[in-house]
């Protein structure tokens, strides 16, 4: 982002400083920014640089080395399929604010992102910025010029799209619902060159004991698998405690003793990914509905109006 800004003749620091930002935060990519002060400076950025597609400038930039510990965790995975993998795992290191998931639809792979906050200023430019990254991530794992199916983005098509044609070089779906990079399956089978396992073994260890400063937040930990977990269609208290290597009981009482329940958190979840398609794309609400896991649209509404006070309809039409 910083050099971005430079590209500009805007002068970072002097920028981050107005902004109440220690520029030392970002000197080292395993150190944790709060979401809501990334998506704040990444609006300021825009608005300064006059820049609409900045968030895209910034994805262009980034690459597994600037994930940190679990990007160097991810290049010493066996094959693609794992790297992905081990990344949303433990992407909650990376980020609070933000899921990262793989799905497989039929002979297609979705590699997807998810900002938890919709109505957060900046959330766009994050989406874009993101799914830029996770294109140069892919052409890590494979090779320089690969290029996915279809780069879908949740958000409403801008004005000027020459940008994102000229970086992504594919078919690109805006409007979509979801923000992420459609490609075959088969290339999760890919071997990847180079890869240690001792090294990873060694950097898991790492990644372990950064996991002991979560103990105390496991109602965080929990929404954020959940919210992975519910692109990936494993979003039952069974298979959310099945990830974490619990009994479906054990999961129930330590979000009991942190105040919290599955329920709870599982609503959350549905009530931040359905504010996010509603304010940020034109997905009709049936769409929406499945997308959260409900059976039909009056059972999804019934439940957003209990957590909004108002209907989706209402809602979108009050925050769009």
């Amino acid at each position: 982002m910083l050099e971005v800004l430079k590209q500009f003749d805007v002068d970072p620091v002097e920028l981050l400083h107005e902004e109440g930002i220690d520029p030392e935060i970002f000197s080292n990519p395993d150190n944790r920014v709060p979401f809501r002060f990334r998506t704040r400076l990444i609006q300021t950025c825009s608005e300064r640089t006059g820049c609409p597609h900045f968030g895209l400038l910034v994805g262009q930039k980034g690459n597994l080395a600037s994930l940190g510990l679990i990007g160097y965790v991810a290049i010493n995975c066996h094959n693609a399929e794992s790297a992905l993998r081990s990344l949303i795992n433990y992407f909650y290191v990376q980020s609070q604010g933000s899921v990262a998931s793989l799905s497989i639809e039929g002979d297609q792979a979705l590699f997807r992102y998810t900002a938890l906050n919709a109505d957060t200023p900046g959330i766009n430019h994050i989406h874009e910025a993101a799914v830029a990254i996770m294109l140069n991530i892919m052409r890590q794992l494979f090779y320089p010029d690969w290029r996915p199916v279809e780069v879908c983005f949740a958000h409403k098509k801008p004005l000027d799209i020459a940008p994102y044609r000229q970086f992504f070089r594919t078919a690109l779906r805006f409007d979509a619902g979801v923000n992420g990079l459609y490609f075959p399956a088969s290339m999760l089978n890919k071997t990847i060159k180079g890869a240690d396992s001792e090294l990873l073994r060694i950097l898991k260890k790492q990644i372990d004991q950064l996991e002991l400063d979560f103990e105390d937040d496991f109602a965080r930990q929990v929404r954020q698998l959940l919210c992975t977990s519910f692109y990936a269609g494993q979003n039952s208290a069974e298979e959310v405690a099945s990830l974490f290597s619990i009994h479906t009981r054990t999961l129930h009482r330590r979000l009991k003793e942190c105040g919290t329940s599955f329920r709870e958190i599982s609503d959350s979840c549905r009530f931040d990914i359905a504010k996010q398609l509603l304010q940020n794309s034109s997905v009709d609400l049936i769409r929406i509905a499945e997308m959260v896991n409900y059976a039909d649209v009056r059972t999804f509404s019934r439940a957003f109006e209990r957590w909004s006070g108002m209907t989706p309809t209402q809602w979108r039409k009050r925050n769009c």
